[in-house]
């Protein structure tokens, strides 16, 4: 009996035999090219485009029945942003802070898989909703100062805070909705470059400084930016809205009436300090600003004493105080007396 082919022919045929029985029914398409239902490399089917940035495409994917994101380099130049980006956030770990899994290579470009940040973004909820009520409003501007300040504490900027940047989904323990940053592509940018960010979140006064450079207050300026959005729905300006803020030579123009009456001292106190043009004159550190944040809301449950309220030493709106129900009477065996001489 003669063979057909000889042994090495035969290997190479039985490559093409399993190739075609490993194939997929489907044809893989390149992460720049997708569309929803297609299948990227590695049997990623893409549910929804979230977006298409200068250096990199967010894809919402389904792979083995799980959903996460995969945000994908635009080109091979992004490549090193891309892979920096996926180190950082492996390095940290944050309730608020999104979570990486994995770096995956499509042809020349490289992408990260990461959960999902939410089904809407912080900027979405406040265009569609307006101001956050109190309640959301204090828990969700706690959420967003603890989570920079960890970030400051390990050495690590976003430079580019905003609501878009911020999803809005349910906590793991699924009591509550909570804040969760993403996107830290411009994290690690040199301190020189003052110019990248997200206009009017970026501090507009860095040119202002004699040193020009980038430093933490300038992240306080952003989460300032964004904490008004949240309390008002609308942004803080300066001068008549129109001009650069830092061509007017002014203090930020605060709108009271944006504010809940028995609270806006408060929210103006604080955003006039967290938004001066000097930020020598804004809050130090973060730990201030989280502490100042949170007073805002102490005892919002108890009724305001009328009358005006003057400021504390320190230039503050004082506590509001629950109003004694006896005012006049030092005790209850006072009132006893004078109930019995009525």
């Amino acid at each position: 009996m003669t063979l057909r082919y000889g042994a090495d022919e035969f290997l190479e045929k039985l490559d093409e035999v399993e190739e075609q029985l490993t194939r997929p029914d489907y044809e893989v398409v390149h992460p720049y090219e997708a569309t929803v239902g297609c299948v990227l490399e590695g049997g990623f089917i893409v549910k929804r485009i979230l977006g298409r940035g200068a250096t990199a495409v967010a894809l919402l994917v389904e792979q083995q029945n799980r959903q996460f994101v995969l945000k994908v380099a635009r080109s091979p130049d992004s490549n090193a942003r891309i892979r920096n980006e996926f180190e950082l956030l492996k390095s940290l770990g944050w309730p608020q802070l999104i979570e990486v899994h994995a770096l995956h290579e499509f042809d020349d470009l490289l992408g990260i898989s990461m959960d999902h940040a939410g089904d809407q973004t912080l900027a979405r909820q406040i265009r569609e909703d307006g101001a956050l009520d109190l309640t959301l409003l204090r828990q969700f501007g706690e959420d967003l100062l603890r989570t920079v300040r960890y970030l400051d504490e390990n050495g690590v900027a976003h430079r580019d805070i905003k609501p878009d940047n911020i999803g809005v989904r349910v906590g793991k323990t699924k009591k509550r909705n909570e804040l969760c940053l993403f996107d830290f592509s411009l994290a690690g940018a040199p301190a020189e470059n003052i110019s990248i960010g997200t206009p009017p979140y970026l501090d507009p006064f860095l040119c202002e400084r004699k040193v020009k450079r980038w430093n933490t207050k300038s992240e306080l300026f952003s989460v300032a930016m964004t904490l008004h959005e949240m309390a008002t729905g609308s942004l803080p300006k300066w001068g008549d809205g129109r001009a650069v803020p830092s061509l007017t030579k002014g203090e930020v123009n605060l709108v009271g009436e944006l504010f809940p009456s028995e609270l806006h001292a408060r929210f103006v106190f604080f955003f006039a300090k967290a938004l001066r043009p000097n930020y020598a004159e804004r809050f130090d550190n973060l730990e201030e600003m989280l502490n100042e944040w949170l007073r805002i809301f102490e005892t919002i449950d108890e009724p305001v004493r009328p009358g005006p309220r003057k400021k504390s030493s320190n230039g503050s709106p004082p506590a509001i105080r629950r109003p004694k129900r006896f005012p006049d009477i030092p005790n209850w065996m006072a009132c006893l007396n004078r109930w019995a001489s009525i």
